[in-house]
């Protein structure tokens, strides 16, 4: 849980039963979310739109989730495009996490993760240089 409250507050300051956007549709959003984080962008009503369809996982959702996305094989990349729906604040997030392969950082399995939030009303921001590493086998943190 501690690792997308510190991506996304980071960044920002699926699960079956929910409904997902098409391959191709979710592959647009994740595009647009990088390319306004990048270039640190208003929000501009953005993430509101896109979200209609997408995923909403709380934050103890998705590190449930990610757990079982980044227990694929090491050389295997993975990502997430999803709303936080509990942040703090109250506000909606929009977020495209994109990981690479496992690699090693300080003894322990990480995998280097670039973070991309759009913060409905707000801006959108990047985080490029995190990871996140596994602390006992099929638990990430």
């Amino acid at each position: 849980m501690r690792i997308i409250g510190v991506l996304v507050l980071t960044a920002a300051s699926v699960l079956a039963v929910a409904p997902t956007l098409a391959q191709g549709d979710e592959r647009s959003v994740a595009r647009e979310i990088e390319r306004k984080a990048r270039a640190g962008e208003a929000d501009a009503g953005y993430c509101l739109r896109a979200s209609a369809n997408l995923v909403r996982l709380t934050r103890e959702q998705a590190a449930t989730h990610l757990n079982r996305l980044l227990a694929r094989p090491d050389r295997a990349t993975a990502s997430l495009v999803y709303v936080v729906a509990d942040l703090p604040n109250g506000a909606q997030a929009c977020a495209y996490l994109a990981f690479q392969p496992v690699g090693s950082r300080d003894g322990k399995k990480c995998r280097p993760v670039q973070t991309f939030v759009c913060i409905a009303g707000q801006d959108c921001r990047a985080k490029l240089d995190d990871a996140i590493c596994e602390v006992k086998p099929g638990l990430w943190d």
